[in-house]
């Protein structure tokens, strides 16, 4: 299938440009085996595109964050179309009239039998394979073998859309969390959190994220830094050989996240 071909399977009609994380709403309405996400950003919240003289200048290395690890291009190509394929032939973003989808996975303990689609379980066996020579063994036991509930979100982001800075919710979910990009490219800004320092005084790391990139968040990463993606149609990224700059502009993104449930995380307090 031809890139064009790819997008028009998940054409969006959203316009917003910054899309609110861990929405509480998120858990409490269940659609058969998931659960969709339809709140529409307030005015407040909409970001409009910067110029390009506002615009940091984004790495392609990954930055010194502890308990982060960030794997380029990743994910083989064909296994990235594979995956968008089933996607559009199941029509898992309706056509795009909706932006994301979340879908579980109980505990094996609780359920031998999972209710994950067949290409889910594919495209998270095939990060197991990838990621094994490149982790250490107790970071690969907290990301692929907790027994804990599993949450896969699916996420379809049209050009210029991006998501708020956020730690994803500690009371909910556990450590060790996996991103993937299965298509297009985007640079994604990750922010110290310190209570004794102003943010502008917190470290702060621009990173590009190309297409089909896999990136863990454990530990350090994953519990005292934001992540997030400023909503704008291009991105500045460093040259390949770190020299001089480039101006990316951004298409059609799909994501996918797969997080740990912590014990009666699904229960709304």
């Amino acid at each position: 299938m031809s890139d064009s071909g790819i997008q028009s399977r998940f054409r969006s009609n959203s316009k917003s440009r910054y899309r609110e994380s861990s929405v509480d709403s998120l858990f409490s309405e269940r659609s058969g085996e998931f659960i969709v996400s339809e709140e529409t950003p307030s005015h407040d919240e909409i970001v409009e595109t910067s110029a390009a003289s506002e615009v940091p200048v984004a790495s392609r290395k990954p930055p010194p964050v502890p308990g982060l690890w960030v794997f380029p291009s990743l994910l083989p190509d064909h296994v990235s179309r594979d995956i968008i394929t089933a996607l559009g032939d199941a029509d898992i973003f309706s056509g795009g009239a909706r932006d994301q989808v979340m879908l579980f996975e109980a505990p094996k303990h609780l359920s031998a039998n999972s209710n994950l689609p067949a290409y889910i379980h594919e495209l998270i066996d095939r990060i197991r394979v990838l990621l094994l020579p490149q982790l250490p063994a107790e970071i690969m036991a907290l990301l692929f073998d907790q027994s804990l509930a599993r949450q896969v979100i699916l996420n379809l982001y049209p050009p210029g859309e991006g998501i708020t800075p956020h730690v994803d919710l500690p009371n909910r979910y556990a450590d060790g969390i996996i991103g993937c990009s299965l298509i297009g490219g985007c640079v994604m800004t990750l922010q110290e959190v310190n209570g004794d320092r102003r943010p502008d005084e917190c470290e702060r790391y621009d990173v590009y994220l190309p297409p089909r990139t896999v990136y863990v968040l454990s530990g350090e990463a994953r519990w005292d830094w934001t992540h997030g993606i400023q909503g704008r149609e291009f991105d500045i990224v460093q040259g390949e050989d770190g020299a001089g700059e480039r101006t990316l502009l951004r298409d059609l993104r799909v994501s996918a996240t797969f997080r740990w449930m912590k014990d009666g995380a699904d229960i709304l307090s």
